[in-house]
């Protein structure tokens, strides 16, 4: 499964499919998995190649349906606390580590990550232009706040803030937050990568990884 470059619908599709009649959607939702999948399946031959390892992604997207505002393979062998992601959506495909917390332990884990592992932060954040650090905060009625920052963005006051939601929230009693490091690439960057999109991606996978021992 030969990878050409990402289209401009792989993005579009996202806020264009609610619109869309059942036999045109069906066959751009199609085109969007085939598309993701052979991104995919070429970072893992990237990945193989450069280590002589294996990488397992799941690419059977079996939760890609009408609700969904994005399409994401995970890393089935990178099992620590963190989930490991390629994650496509309407603005641009990213590169992820994801911790969902629910509990108190999980929360104080967060802040601990912010409080103790700052250097390792900053360190990627300075080196990268494309990261981005996102925490949401979602309530009992499933409504959501949040706070995010990007590489240019990188700042004691803006850590500071981050680190202050995290806390009010811990304080309160909300513990259910979604908290995410990324690379981020927008559309625009994504299309004019073409077929060499993939080498960004694995070069992103491979520094995500890495961070992610760092934070441990």
């Amino acid at each position: 499964m030969e990878f050409n470059g990402l289209v401009g619908m792989d993005f579009d599709f996202f806020k264009k499919k609610d619109k869309m009649a059942k036999e045109e959607y069906e066959a751009a939702r199609n085109e969007v998995k085939q598309h993701f999948r052979s991104l995919c399946y070429e970072v893992q031959k990237i990945y193989h190649k450069k280590t002589g390892g294996v990488l397992e992604l799941d690419k059977e997207f079996q939760n890609f349906n009408k609700r969904s505002s994005a399409i994401i393979a995970e890393c089935k062998n990178c099992k620590n606390k963190f989930k490991v992601n390629i994650h496509l959506n309407s603005e641009s495909l990213s590169v992820e580590l994801f911790l969902k917390s629910q509990t108190k332990d999980q929360c104080e884990y967060i802040i601990e990550i912010l409080k103790n592992k700052k250097s390792v932060m900053w360190e990627y954040f300075m080196s990268n232009k494309y990261m981005i650090l996102f925490v949401e905060s979602i309530n009992k009625t499933k409504k959501s706040s949040s706070v995010k920052m990007a590489s240019f963005e990188l700042n004691n006051k803006n850590y500071d803030n981050i680190l202050k939601f995290v806390e009010d929230n811990f304080k309160e009693g909300r513990y259910e937050l979604n908290f995410i490091i990324s690379f981020s690439y927008n559309k625009n960057e994504c299309l004019k990568q073409n077929k060499n999109f993939a080498n960004t991606v694995h070069e992103a996978f491979v520094s995500i990884i890495e961070m992610e021992k760092r934070l441990a």
